[in-house]
């Protein structure tokens, strides 16, 4: 029940309760996030700009997942979106290739 009273605090906008429950995944997402861009101090700081982007849309959490399930594809949509990376940490083509004749 620790879990859900934390939940319930962070809802409400205590951040300690946020980053507790945060932390009980951090490694794993950490660990996700080294296989997607190769190199440890980016997979940090995407880790960290997880934890603040999680926190900020925190009230959008409807609770039909785990919150871990729930942030989980955050870095991945953002890296897509934002840094053009692919889930392999390869660039993505900024366009099509023209086909060849």
């Amino acid at each position: 029940m620790e879990k859900d009273h934390l939940l319930q605090e962070a809802l409400k906008g205590d951040i300690n309760a946020f980053q507790q429950l945060f932390a009980a995944f951090q490694p794993q997402l950490k660990s996700y996030l080294y296989r997607l861009v190769a190199d440890r101090k980016d997979a940090e700081d995407l880790a960290h700009d997880t934890f603040i982007k999680a926190f900020d849309k925190l009230a959008t959490f409807k609770g039909k997942s785990s919150l871990k399930t729930w942030v989980l594809p955050s870095p991945l949509i953002w890296l897509m979106t934002t840094k053009n990376v692919t889930n392999a940490g390869q660039p993505m083509p900024r366009t099509n290739p023209k086909p060849s004749h």
